[in-house]
């Protein structure tokens, strides 16, 4: 069974629908990144029905146009960029955390785009997004304990693919 998480209910539980229409085993948990009651919720409702996580997928990610370098962007939007694309995500390890470690081999994926990464038609203000988490989340389960990897796979940005550089 896989639980899909998403901000919204009403968007949430289509895509869930529409999944176990084509015979899949999923149920919809809402849960925002930037919401600490939903998180909590999300993992209370995965420990009480499953008493483990095997993967955990970090697909949350806002882009905002009035974005930019350091030096312009103000910030207020940093603040709200760097709280759903990082801290959404750190919050949501923390959540489920004791969760992976009950599984065989647990797994954190944190999904970014093509933008983060260091090449030439890289955006230098998501960089900051996919190195926080690429390189802080990791250190998550330190310890000693730590029983789940964490990856950070890159999908090609709209611009890129648009522009016939991606899928």
């Amino acid at each position: 069974m896989d639980l899909l998480g998403a901000r919204n209910p009403t968007t949430g539980r289509d895509a869930a629908d529409t999944l176990t229409s084509e015979r899949l085993d999923v149920r919809f948990v809402e849960v925002d990144v930037t919401r600490i009651e939903t998180i909590s919720a999300a993992g209370a409702r995965t420990e009480a029905g499953f008493g483990k996580l095997d993967v955990l997928v970090n697909n949350a990610g806002i882009a905002d146009p009035h974005d930019g370098p350091p030096s312009r962007a103000s910030v207020d939007v940093i603040e709200r960029v760097l709280g759903t694309n990082f801290l959404g995500a750190v919050a949501m390890a923390q959540a489920v955390l004791p969760l992976l470690r009950k599984s065989e081999a647990g797994r954190i994926v944190n999904v970014s785009s093509d933008l983060g990464f260091d090449h030439e038609d890289g955006d230098p203000t998501w960089k900051r997004n996919y190195h926080l988490y690429r390189h802080v989340l990791p250190g998550a389960g330190t310890g000693g304990d730590q029983k789940y990897t964490v990856n950070a796979p890159a999908t090609p940005s709209a611009a890129n693919i648009m522009a016939g550089r991606g899928w």
